[in-house]
């Protein structure tokens, strides 16, 4: 079962037969057994049309066992990979678009039309994992819940972790009952307040996931009215990155990030379970941090006001809170605005070092001098995003969900104008410019999100609930994501020229649970800069190619040693312990990945995009942004764009491009071919018309490795072909060739008049 063009061999690994499966309604239960670090794909659940919101729940019989549920809808989890093999927790992890994954015995995720990954009516399949060394029995059940569901936002008073000052929330000191509030003493004003806020928030966004607010005191900057009454912010951030071993499918975009407090209500449970780890133990989900110095102001007037009722010229404390716990369920952007720093007006690189878009600016524009096209702050070059940043009027927010809702009073105006300003004074203020809404918004009555308290404060979200919609609170039915087509040819990096890849679906052979197989070719150089090649099988999940990894070497790229054709099998993947071989292809929105962003010169790519990542022998991914090498519009007259190989004759075979040519179709193509130990290379043959049965020359060429600088190309011809390629109906295609590796290796192959065929289906 070692691969290298050798496709009949999947006939028998294809007809892996799938567990017997169970049918459930909602609210229908079941029992499953799962053996010791095993698990099930035997149920299904059937949604009827009309739910709008929907728990599922796993427990285990033994509370203390480590189990997991996970969810999808598009066709089944895989029982088996292509090969026959049982898949691992990762490679099912990987199908999945919503889980539950703790580090204990009890699991729930909560789906709704609201969900990053909307709830849809159908069969929604399941599958629960064992991590005992025990069998263990585990339950599930469904059930429909209420329309106007909710979690609501928890306050933590006694978590001292992180250096957490708790004092203020035990202070003693007796109060009068004030606004509403009952408390008689300062903690008990502050603990309610703080708890007010968290309703007021709860019910106007209405999380599906349960969240937490870890509650602090410190001494902040602050003299008399004029300083830091409060501090927050989200304790994680996320991004659904594949490549990055960063599979979280029940996010609404690839490649944003996301603070957890969004990706929690995104994902219908709490951060523990679907980031993983103990819940007992786990982080609160916002650190909140407020100032002792307010109410030590010698001016009363300056002190906090602990009513649930607004009362003029004083800091409300609930309207402080609501505004700090805002910027931890999202209302920031991930710029660095510290002079002092490198990376001034540049995007905050924190995940894998790499500046993704987060879900807040990559709705920010800049309208400098007030132009009808604001363009994307996160687009621009350092200068100008600081230039925006301190133009009073030219930082705008425009996400589409702002811009078309009914309750944006700027909507219908002239762009900008129906965009809301945010914080760009005139010098850089770090924690209030560009992460607040501007009092240009005023118009529409005072908010909360502006760098300023107003007066008393108000006590709803305003315009910013607005924002946290678009950064991904959403409260109503909202359209899925689309799922990536896969566009089959080859891809290469015009930045790393000479490297590339094939992908091509398998003809007439879908995986056991019916999802397709692709094969990939992926032609590269060695740190030599001698040309190598290396391959894979798969299916493609929610877009991306997903190899699962060998069982034998652990790889999902192989390197492949040829045996000879007289050998059973003539392939086998390179058991050498020095090699190790991982791919993943992303054809999701590549332009949002930091890998297609422009490059130093200020270009981008242009056509059908992917990124591909990479790990051969390194401890780090490796991810390029790569471009379809044709137009997928222009057709060659007849197109025999495809991998061919030979069924009985397994270790080489082509990838061919057709394409128009001089006077008739050009053709290029690799031949992929081992040298004399076995290891494989390849070869280019080009020509401007190609002719059947033409002499053509076999050119081996030389580069650079794929962490090194670009260089130029050098080409040395070490053999001759004759191809003739046919269409259906015409004959069989056949091919020579007589070829020598010029390396130290050495090596001569030669094949005469083999019989060859294309692994997919040819347009001809």
């Amino acid at each position: 079962m070692r691969r290298l063009l050798i496709l009949p061999c999947l006939l028998a690994s294809a007809a892996t037969q799938a567990a017997s499966t169970q049918t459930l309604q909602v609210g229908q239960s079941a029992s499953v057994a799962i053996v010791g670090n095993g698990f099930s794909n035997e149920l299904v659940l059937q949604v009827p049309e009309g739910v709008r919101k929907l728990r599922l729940r796993a427990t285990a019989a033994d509370p203390t066992a480590d189990i997991d549920l996970l969810a999808r809808s598009e066709s089944p989890f895989p029982d088996a990979t292509f090969d026959g093999a049982t898949p691992t927790p990762e490679y099912l992890f990987e199908h999945a678009t919503h889980r539950s994954a703790s580090a204990g015995g009890d699991e729930f995720i909560v789906l709704a039309d609201a969900s990053g990954r909307p709830l849809t009516p159908g069969p929604l399949h399941l599958s629960l994992l064992n991590f005992s060394s025990q069998p263990q029995t585990v339950s599930f059940v469904s059930e429909v819940l209420p329309d106007d569901f909710f979690f609501p936002i928890e306050v933590v008073f006694d978590d001292p972790s992180f250096g957490c000052n708790l004092s203020g929330w035990n202070d003693t000191s007796p109060r009068s009952p004030v606004g509403g509030n009952n408390g008689t003493t300062l903690g008990q004003q502050r603990r309610n307040a703080l708890l007010e806020a968290a309703r007021l928030l709860s019910e106007a966004l209405r999380p599906l996931a349960p969240l937490t607010v870890q509650a602090c005191w410190d001494d902040l900057e602050y003299s008399n009215g004029s300083g830091v009454l409060a501090q927050a912010g989200a304790n994680f951030l996320l991004v659904d990155d594949p490549g990055q071993g960063r599979s979280t499918g029940y996010l609404a975009e690839r490649f944003v990030v996301y603070p957890g407090t969004v990706a929690a209500h995104q994902a219908g449970t709490s951060l523990c379970r679907f980031a993983g780890g103990s819940c007992s133990t786990a982080p609160a989900d916002i650190h909140a941090t407020f100032n002792l110095k307010v109410d030590q102001a010698s001016n009363p007037a300056s002190r906090f006001d602990y009513g649930f009722t607004p009362q003029s010229g004083t800091a409300s404390f609930v309207s402080v809170a609501m505004h700090e716990i805002t910027h931890g369920l999202g209302f920031f952007g991930l710029v660095d605005l510290d002079s002092a720093s490198p990376g001034y007006g540049q995007q905050v690189a924190i995940l894998g070092g790499q500046p993704y878009d987060d879900a807040y600016g990559r709705h920010v524009r800049t309208a400098l001098g007030g132009v009808p096209s604001p363009t994307p702050l996160l687009r621009q070059a350092g200068p100008d995003v600081l230039a925006a940043m301190t133009s009073n009027t030219g930082l705008r927010f425009a996400g589409p969900l702002t811009l078309a809702s009914p309750d944006n009073p700027f909507r219908g105006y002239p762009s900008p104008g129906d965009q809301l300003a945010l914080h760009a004074p005139g010098t850089i203020a770090r924690g209030s410019t560009y992460s607040h809404l501007s009092t240009l918004n005023n118009s529409a009555g005072p908010q909360l999100m502006t760098a300023a308290i107003n007066s008393a404060g108000p006590r709803d979200l305003g315009l910013a609930r607005l924002v946290l919609e678009d950064v991904g609170w959403y409260r109503e039915a909202h359209a899925a994501r689309s799922t990536p087509q896969v566009l089959e040819g080859q891809y290469f990096d015009p930045r790393r020229n000479g490297h590339g890849f094939e992908i091509r679906r398998i003809a007439g052979i879908d995986a056991a649970n019916g999802d397709p197989l692709y094969f990939v070719t992926f032609y590269s150089y060695d740190e030599n800069g001698r040309p190598e090649y290396f391959t894979a099988t798969g299916t493609v999940v929610d877009g991306v190619f997903a190899p699962a990894k060998d069982a034998t070497t652990g790889d999902s790229l192989l390197r492949n040693l040829y045996l000879g054709r007289e050998s059973t099998p003539q392939t086998q993947a390179d058991p050498a312990p020095d090699y190790d071989g991982q791919v993943r292809i992303d054809f999701g929105p590549a332009r949002d990945h930091p890998a297609c962003f422009k490059d130093a010169e200020g270009r981008s790519l242009e056509g059908p995009l992917a990124v591909l990542s990479f790990q051969i022998n390194a401890a780090q991914t490796t991810q390029w942004c790569v471009q379809a090498l044709t137009d997928p519009e222009t057709q060659a007259e007849l197109d025999f764009s495809n991998q061919w190989y030979d069924p009985a004759d397994g270790g080489w075979g082509l990838s061919v491009v057709s394409v128009p040519g001089e006077g008739g179709d050009a053709l290029a193509l690799e031949i992929y071919y081992p040298d004399a130990q076995g290891k494989g290379r390849w070869a280019l043959v080009q020509t401007d018309r190609y002719v059947p049965g033409q002499t053509l020359p076999v050119w081996s060429v030389s580069g650079f490795c794929r962490d090194c600088p670009a260089s130029e190309l050098q080409f040395q011809q070490i053999g001759q072909m004759q191809l003739d390629l046919r269409a259906p109906g015409q004959g069989q295609s056949t091919v020579s060739f007589d070829i020598t590796w010029p390396g130290v290796e050495g090596g001569r192959f030669v094949r005469n008049g083999a019989p060859i065929v294309p692994v997919g289906s040819p347009a001809f």
